[in-house]
């Protein structure tokens, strides 16, 4: 008999985890384990989700994200308002840090109209190709 157990766990914290073990087996040595983190495309990316994290948690996009998005009732309205906004943006904002604010918010927004993100996300990162 199979014993089947659903856990939910962090992936960051297994991926910790999973690199501490192997430099508990000595598999990695000290460089080896810090050498990723010397990238400065790594450590920049680590601060955004900090700053993502900080805005997600004080809800300062939020407000305006529902007066913008308030009377938008399907995917394909929200698309059509806020992709060419997202084609402005991107045109002086860096494509990682937009993507990293405007998710929380997105997320957040389409729980409450109880819309699709899924139908959003390609058109979201083809506009914010585009406007790079």
């Amino acid at each position: 008999m199979v014993l089947a157990i659903q856990l939910e766990f962090d992936h960051t914290l297994c991926l910790c985890c999973l690199v501490m073990l192997m430099f508990t087996l000595k598999i990695l040595n000290s460089e080896q384990v810090f050498v990723g983190f010397s990238n400065i495309g790594i450590a920049s990316a680590l601060f955004l989700f900090v700053v993502a994290e900080g805005l997600k948690e004080t809800q300062i996009f939020s407000k305006e994200a529902k007066w913008l998005l308030l009377k938008m009732d399907t995917e394909n309205k929200v698309n059509l308002t806020l992709l060419p906004i997202v084609i402005l943006v991107s045109a002086i904002t860096p494509n990682q840090i937009l993507l990293i604010i405007l998710l929380p918010m997105l997320e957040e927004l389409y729980n409450i109209k109880g819309l699709k993100l899924q139908k959003t996300l390609m058109p979201l990162s083809y506009c914010i190709i585009l406007g790079s």
